[in-house]
């Protein structure tokens, strides 16, 4: 199944929300929202993460390309780097 992933760092609240038959476990915050965002801008078998994940351990090996994508809710442009990640084995 293609999918697209994106990838954000920061505070996330995290937990169960609702009690009794309606409960959710969820995650909540800024951070969450941009991931969640990015995601829906990511092609098919594309791996968008920010520069704040980036360069807190981005797997700098892997050929990556710097975009700047406008995201809904964001006053300021958000800096990414781009990964194709379909074909990319295991341990790569």
């Amino acid at each position: 199944m293609p999918i697209g992933i994106g990838v954000h760092s920061g505070t996330a609240y995290v937990g169960s929300v609702g009690d009794g038959l309606v409960a959710d476990f969820t995650a909540m915050g800024d951070a969450v929202n941009v991931a969640a965002r990015l995601a829906s801008q990511a092609g098919p078998g594309e791996l968008l993460v920010t520069e704040a994940a980036w360069t807190r351990g981005g797997p700098r090996h892997l050929p990556n390309s710097e975009r700047t994508l406008e995201l809904r809710g964001r006053a300021s442009p958000i800096e990414v780097r781009a990964l194709r990640i379909d074909g990319i084995s295991p341990g790569s």
